[in-house]
């Protein structure tokens, strides 16, 4: 199991703002987070917050992950080096510094607290030996920390830097009881691999079979089924098939043959066993194994989004198609997948727009780019991929010589209404996918 300790700031506490939330949050079979107290904490002295975070931490290895905020990091720091560490598995700083601007530091009592932490050096080149896994949060509005410590991290510790909007000192004081950033950052740290499909394939196959992705159930499949061409003794490509749950779908349509490909061993191995009838390839949809114009209907489910080199992928497509062959393929829709979330009245709204007046030059999500988005899942899957406008999908294709027949965009069918009438709320009204049907 891998063991995150969450150390807090300068006079707070393990329940103060976002710790309780990311605990909840990251916690499960795989993840154990251990939050604690630390001693004197409005006067937070250095040897004894080091003492406490040592008698706290019951292993130090590879499994061993810190989270600090503010002067919690320099507690990680100092801690790391007088342990004499060898290797953890990453840090997560939130807020952190080295100094702090005059205001945070304007009364004595401040001041005199502040100086042994500011002054007293760190070995960085020893906590750079024990982790090339570390990523600091800053806020460009903190009060307390100078964004020039954003350059100074980066420096000293070779850490990965990402810098929040409006959100001060990411603290309880300023209302954050919780930051998707803190969280993403990390589960991109304590995740080995992006994109593990073999890892999760089995659980996925469980999950598809028995309805329980509402996003495909109610949602993704709708739409595809209702594209769907006449497929009678046609010779069917599954791109990207993963472990195969369309094959029963697709079989029902009295196809000629069926054949699914897939990046992962694993999912096909699941997908051989599950569906005896059709034919299955381990292999990468950028480099097809099959011969020019072997199949005249080609299907894809939410494949397609996570390669970023779209204009290969379309080649290669054209190239196995039959004349006259057609393609259907679903990805990932840049209202759903392109937002970005903020919070307002104690809500979190995902959101693409922009800031109001004519001075106003804060944007909101990337509706028009063809950008990379991370998604972080309970299960501890990663998965990455490339979202990107309708108006990108029409001009890769046509510029790849397909023909666009059809186009939609997803809406929620009126079933998961009485399963999860929120869920429908929302995605009834706003698509989470966009499929295309186009001919060669």
């Amino acid at each position: 199991m891998k063991r995150i300790y969450i150390v807090h700031c300068w006079d707070g506490t393990k329940e103060d703002g976002w710790y309780p939330w990311l605990d909840k949050k990251i916690s499960n079979n795989d993840n154990g987070v251990i939050r604690f107290n630390m001693p004197n904490t409005a006067n937070p002295k250095i040897e004894e917050w080091v003492c406490e975070l040592d008698k706290q931490v019951s292993q130090l290895d590879e499994n061993t992950y810190f989270v600090g905020h503010s002067i919690g990091c320099q507690t990680i720091l100092r801690y790391l080096v007088k342990a004499n560490a060898k290797k953890v598995g990453g840090i997560l700083f939130v807020a952190p510094w080295l100094d702090l601007l005059p205001e945070a530091v304007s009364d004595e009592e401040s001041y005199n607290i502040a100086q042994p932490w500011i002054n007293t050096s760190i070995d960085f080149e020893k906590v750079r030996s024990v982790t090339n896994k570390i990523t600091c949060i800053f806020s460009d509005n903190d009060y307390f920390v100078s964004l020039e410590q954003e350059r100074i991290f980066k420096e000293l510790l070779h850490a990965k830097t990402l810098i929040v909007k409006d959100k001060g000192h990411i603290s309880a004081d300023d209302g954050i009881k919780e930051l998707d950033e803190i969280y993403n950052e990390l589960c991109e740290i304590i995740n080995d691999k992006v994109n593990d499909y073999d890892k999760f394939a089995e659980k996925r196959h469980y999950e598809v079979t028995n309805g329980m992705k509402k996003s495909l159930r109610f949602v993704e499949k709708p739409m595809m089924i209702s594209m769907l061409p006449n497929l009678e003794g046609k010779r069917i490509l599954m791109l990207g098939c993963g472990t195969a749950e369309e094959s029963e779908l697709l079989s029902k349509y009295n196809p000629k043959k069926i054949t699914g490909i897939d990046i992962s061993e694993k999912s096909i191995a699941v997908a051989r066993e599950s569906y005896p009838n059709c034919d299955f390839y381990v292999g990468d949809m950028l480099k097809l194994p099959f011969k020019d114009n072997d199949f005249d209907f080609i299907f894809s489910s939410l494949a397609i989004s996570h390669v970023e080199d779209k204009n290969r992928v379309f080649k290669e497509l054209y190239r196995v198609l039959d004349n006259g062959g057609q393609l259907l393929f679903s990805v990932g829709h840049p209202i759903r997948f392109a937002t970005e979330k903020i919070g307002y009245n104690n809500s979190s709204y995902h959101v693409i727009g922009f800031e109001a007046g004519n001075d106003g030059n804060h944007v909101l999500g990337n509706y028009m780019s063809h950008t990379k988005q991370v998604n972080y899942f309970k299960d501890n899957e990663v998965l990455e991929e490339f979202i990107a406008p309708p108006s990108y999908f029409f001009e890769i294709l046509m510029k790849n010589n397909f023909i666009v027949e059809n186009f939609k965009e997803s809406r929620c069918i009126d079933e998961c209404k009485e399963v999860d009438e929120a869920y429908y709320n929302r995605f009834h009204e706003l698509p989470q996918f966009m499929a295309f049907l186009a001919k060669k």
